[in-house]
């Protein structure tokens, strides 16, 4: 049904910065499993400064069509007539969210990359 259509996408949309906190997102485990702890780390980086950067222009526009959405009373054309602007501001909530964890991701891996860098050098941790 319609409603379940609308709850679906607002799952997905809701859950994908969970995911990427979690470590469930997508991985090639074949060549992540065999990596060292540092390449794991600036893989972890480098995913996280993606998501943040793909996320940018999802939250800019999806807010713009997520509120024109809302101001222009946009309903849905089945006898229902469910609003759509709920469904619809979930794509730029979802995507603020993962942005958010990933700049959280590349923020905990720098330091760990530092704590690590530190350890191997001998230099005391503050």
């Amino acid at each position: 049904s319609e409603i379940s259509q609308y709850l679906q996408c607002a799952a997905v949309m809701l859950s994908v910065g969970y995911c990427f906190r979690i470590g469930i997102h997508t991985k090639v485990d074949i060549f992540y499993g065999g990596f060292s702890l540092r390449k794991r780390m600036l893989v972890e980086i480098f995913s996280g400064l993606f998501a943040f950067c793909s996320s940018i222009p999802i939250v800019w526009y999806g807010a713009i069509i997520g509120w024109n959405s809302f101001t222009a009373g946009e309903r849905s054309s089945s006898a229902d007539q469910l609003p759509l602007w709920p469904s619809v501001m979930s794509v730029p909530i979802g995507a603020f969210f993962l942005g958010l964890q990933g700049l959280i991701s590349v923020w905990q891996n720098l330091i760990s990359l530092r704590n690590q860098h530190k350890k191997s050098s001998g230099e005391k941790l503050p």
